[in-house]
């Protein structure tokens, strides 16, 4: 029903509204790079990160994984791409 863009990048979010137009059922956010403050708690069904959370430090990545479980609907899925370098296989 809804769709919440975010990003730390103005500029960023300024294209995206750009190309996507002014739609009542999408919502674009500038982050602050730490959380997802102002998305409510319980509110969201998916969370997508796409190429961005394998290229902030540990401690930033540890807080947004804190916060999609914050945000995530009791049923609710995150799906992340992540670039490890070379393949590895994970125990």
């Amino acid at each position: 029903k809804r769709v919440v863009g975010f990003d730390i990048s103005e500029s960023a979010i300024a294209k995206a509204r750009d190309l996507l137009g002014a739609q009542s059922a999408l919502q674009l956010l500038v982050g602050n790079g730490y959380d997802l403050h102002p998305v409510p708690t319980g509110s969201v069904d998916v969370a997508v990160s796409f190429a961005a959370i394998s290229s902030i430090p540990t401690d930033i990545i540890a807080n947004y994984l804190r916060e999609f479980h914050r945000i995530l609907t009791p049923n609710g899925l995150v799906r992340m791409q992540i670039y490890l370098g070379d393949p590895q296989g994970v125990p």
